[in-house]
C-alpha cells in the first residue's frame, strides 16, 4: 500500500509504550485541552521567533508561545492551503484524499471525503468524550454533495462558524454558522477571535478547538481602526501583509487573554502555518519565486510552536517534522489507539519531541503540489523530499522531468543546485540516490493504494 508511516510504527500504537500523558500529564484522568490555530500563508520568514529575516513583523504572541513551549525549526507542509488542511485533518498526506492543489469551492471538483478520518472523528474513540469546535477558514470542501455549508459538520465538528473558502473581501463576507450562511461585515479576523472566545467558554473539557484564520491570505490590506498597528502611509503590499499578521497576533492573543490562568494551564496550543508566505508579501532579501506555491523552502518549510502542559522543557528542536503529525499528537494526548482506525497515517506524535527536545521524529520529509486535483499526479507535479541535510526537488511538466539537489546545512533557503554546478561529492551523490529511492516509496508518480478514489466515489 501507498504508507509512509504505518500505524504500526506510530508511538501512540505502540502499546508497550506509555504516552508521557499516561506517565502523570493527565492528573485527575482528563486529558488538556487542545487549541490549534492555523495562519493562513504565513511562513516561518514573517514569524519574529524564528529570527530568519531582518524585518520580520512584531508577532508578540507567537513570540509568547515559543519562549514557553516548543518551536520547531524544521516543519514541512504542502506547497498550498487546502491540500495543508487536509493533511492536518487527516494525518494523511493530501495525495490520500486528493487534494493537490487549491480547492475551487463553489466547483463540483474534489473534496475532503466523507470516508477521510478527520481530528473531530479520532477524537470520538477516546476514552473520554471530547467537545469539538471549527473557526475560521475550512476550504475543504466543494459543491460536489451539494452541501458545501454542512461539510465541516459532516466531517465530525460538532460546531462550526468557519469560511468555506478563501475571502473575496475582509469587509464583507459570508460566515457559516452550523450550515446557515450569513453575510458578515465584521471585520473576519475579530469575528472568528470572538468566535473562539465563546467557544472556549461554552464547550464542556476536555475539548478541541481548531482557529483557523482567514488572516494574512489576500485580498492585502490595512486592517481597521488601527488593529495591525501603525502603516507606512502609502502602504507596499509587504506593508499590509505585515499588517494583517499583525493583527491576527493580537486577536490570538485577545484570544488567550479571555481565558483564565487555570483554563489556560489546561490547554494545549498549537500555532502553524499552513504554507509559505505569498509572493506579495516578500521583502529582500526574500525570492519571490522561491515562496508559497513552491517546493522550495520558502513554499513548505512553516511555523509551528506548540506549548502548555506537555511540553517537559521549553526550547527548540531540529527534528524533521511534518503537518501530518498533528493528528497522531493530538490522538495521543487523548489515548486513541491509531490502529482502531480504518485507514493509516502518515504522521508520528510528537508528544516524545515536547518531553525531550532531542528526540528524533523523521528521517525524510516529503511535500508535493500537483495539478489538477484528483488521483495524483496530475498533468503538473512538484515533489521534493529531504533528510537531514540533502533535499532532491522533482519537477514534472508537459511530460518533462527535471532534478534538483541542494545542501541545507547552515542554511535557511534552499541554496545553489548541486546538480547545475557539476560533479557531485561522493556524500551528495550518495544522498541522492537515497532521496530518489525515499520519494519513490512516499510519493510514488502513480498511485498504488487501490487506484483513484475519484473513481470509487
Amino acid at each position: 500500500m501507498l504508507v509512509a508511516v504505518l500505524a504500526a510504527c506510530s508511538p501512540s500504537s505502540d502499546p508497550a509504550r506509555k504516552s508521557p500523558v499516561d506517565a502523570g500529564l493527565r492528573g485527575s484522568g482528563t486529558p488538556p485541552n487542545v487549541l490549534l490555530v492555523i495562519f493562513d500563508d504565513v511562513g516561518v520568514d514573517l514569524v519574529a521567533a524564528y529570527g530568519e529575516h531582518p524585518n520580520a513583523p512584531a508577532t508578540p504572541t507567537l513570540s509568547g508561545l515559543a519562549s514557553e513551549g516548543v518551536l520547531f525549526r524544521n516543519v514541512w507542509a504542502h506547497p498550498f492551503c487546502s491540500a495543508t488542511r487536509a493533511a492536518v485533518q487527516t494525518g494523511r498526506y493530501a495525495r490520500r484524499s486528493e487534494i493537490g492543489y487549491v480547492l475551487y469551492s463553489e466547483t463540483d471538483g474534489p473534496e475532503l471525503p466523507p470516508s477521510d478520518t478527520t481530528i473531530p472523528e479520532m477524537l470520538q474513540l477516546a476514552p473520554v468524550h471530547w467537545d469539538t469546535s471549527m473557526v475560521g477558514k475550512w476550504h475543504l470542501g466543494s459543491r460536489r454533495s451539494g452541501l458545501l455549508e454542512t461539510h465541516p459538520g459532516r466531517q465530525g465538528y460538532a460546531w462550526y462558524a468557519t469560511s468555506v473558502k478563501n475571502l473575496s473581501s475582509y469587509s464583507h463576507w459570508g460566515r457559516d454558522l452550523n450550515g446557515i450562511v450569513e453575510r458578515s461585515e465584521g471585520y473576519p479576523t475579530t469575528v472568528q477571535a470572538d468566535d473562539a472566545i465563546a467557544r472556549t467558554q461554552a464547550m464542556v473539557e476536555p475539548w478541541f478547538l481548531t482557529l483557523s484564520f482567514n488572516a494574512a491570505h489576500a485580498p492585502l490590506h490595512v486592517p481597521p481602526g488601527n488593529l495591525g498597528g501603525p502603516v507606512p502611509a502609502n502602504p507596499t503590499p509587504p506593508d499590509k501583509f505585515d499588517a494583517m499578521l499583525r493583527a491576527a497576533d493580537a486577536e490570538l492573543g485577545r484570544v488567550l487573554g479571555s481565558m483564565s490562568p487555570a483554563l489556560r494551564a489546561r490547554t494545549v496550543v498549537i500555532a502553524m502555518g499552513d504554507n509559505g508566505t505569498m509572493a506579495d508579501a516578500a521583502r529582500p532579501p526574500q525570492d519571490a519565486e522561491a515562496l508559497k506555491g513552491t517546493v522550495y523552502e520558502g513554499g513548505v518549510n512553516v511555523p509551528l510552536l506548540i506549548s502548555g502542559p506537555i511540553v517537559k522543557t521549553p526550547g527548540e528542536s531540529d527534528a524533521l517534522v511534518h503537518a501530518v503529525d498533528l493528528f497522531p499528537t493530538i490522538a495521543d494526548l487523548a489515548g486513541v489507539d491509531l490502529a482502531k482506525l480504518p485507514a493509516p497515517v502518515d504522521g508520528r506524535s510528537l508528544l516524545p519531541v515536547l518531553q525531550d527536545l532531542s528526540t528524533p521524529v523523521h528521517e525524510y520529509l516529503v511535500s508535493e503540489l500537483y495539478q489538477p486535483n484528483g488521483p495524483p499526479p496530475g498533468d503538473r507535479n512538484l515533489r521534493a523530499v529531504r533528510g537531514a541535510r540533502y533535499k532532491l526537488m522533482v519537477l514534472t511538466k508537459g511530460g518533462k522531468t527535471r532534478e534538483r539537489l541542494f545542501d541545507l546545512q547552515g542554511r535557511n533557503d534552499d541554496g545553489p543546485d548541486l546538480l547545475a554546478a557539476g560533479s557531485l561529492s561522493a556524500e551528495a551523490q550518495a544522498a541522492l540516490t537515497e532521496l530518489r529511492a525515499e520519494l519513490a516509496r512516499q510519493l510514488p508518480v502513480a498511485p498504488t493504494d487501490g487506484g483513484p478514489r475519484s473513481k470509487q466515489r
